[in-house]
């Protein structure tokens, strides 16, 4: 049998048996994967209190006829060190990491590690856990659209941003279209080619947002934007990645 130490984020849970219970991991070393815990809804399990939703957390995993199963885990990224793992506002904690987990589930297939993905996953559920600490919403909300554009850019899906996406001239701030179908910016010209498949944004600002998450470092929260702008943002790209999944996320 194949034994394997990785660091993973649970994504979901369905209870199997009498006191099975299956997760979906996004892991680092070996991607998304699905594995079995034998007995973990067992008061006595030794990993109770060490699977846990959205965080980070250490793994043994042995490689069966049946599978992969976690023989061993201990939540990591400091939040075995605070006693208390979720924040003081849980739900909107819930909410963003919830969004995150469909999205990566549909994003990537199993077996095809990512790790710069699974590292900024952990850096944004972690920074996630301090932002609904403070209650700080609308800093969480752009973050987590932040972090699903740069997962799209990763599998190859980065949207144009620098100029027409059909006729390839300069966007100038007097006209500026979008059309997630096309994959970026459109122009005046492009817009009317678009022929209905594009929008026409209220604010050249909201491409530079867009420019701006689409960057390797994060920048959700230095950016000071107007609230119309931040959520034409947020819709934006929530639109371009259900355009690339093919189907509209649960979650929202």
């Amino acid at each position: 049998m194949k034994q394997y130490k990785t660091e993973a984020v649970i994504l979901d849970t369905t209870d199997v048996f009498d006191a099975d219970r299956s997760f979906l991991l996004f892991t680092r070393e070996l991607g998304k994967v699905r594995a079995r815990a034998k007995g973990v809804r067992k008061p006595t399990s030794k990993l109770t209190g060490h699977l846990l939703a959205y965080l980070p957390t250490a793994l043994e995993l042995v490689e069966g006829g049946s599978g992969l199963l976690i023989v061993q885990a201990s939540v990591t990224g400091g939040a075995e060190r605070s006693g208390r793992p979720y924040p003081s506002d849980p739900l909107l904690f819930m909410r963003q990491s919830e969004i995150i987990a469909e999205a990566l589930n549909r994003l990537f297939i199993e077996r095809d590690p990512h790790p710069v993905i699974y590292d900024g996953l952990v850096y944004v559920l972690g920074r996630l856990r301090e932002l609904c600490e403070d209650r700080q919403s609308r800093k969480a909300v752009l973050l987590t659209a932040e972090f699903l554009l740069k997962c799209l850019a990763e599998l190859g899906y980065r949207a144009e941003l620098d100029r027409c996406v059909i006729t390839e001239e300069p966007v100038t701030e007097q006209f500026v279209g979008w059309s997630s179908q096309a994959g970026g910016l459109l122009g005046e010209t492009g817009y009317q080619q678009a022929a209905g498949a594009g929008i026409r944004l209220d604010s050249p600002r909201t491409v530079v947002l867009l420019r701006q998450f689409s960057r390797p470092e994060f920048m959700a929260e230095r950016v000071n934007a107007a609230e119309a702008v931040e959520n034409e943002t947020i819709r934006v790209v929530y639109d371009y990645l259900q355009t690339q999944i093919g189907q509209p996320l649960k979650s929202l």
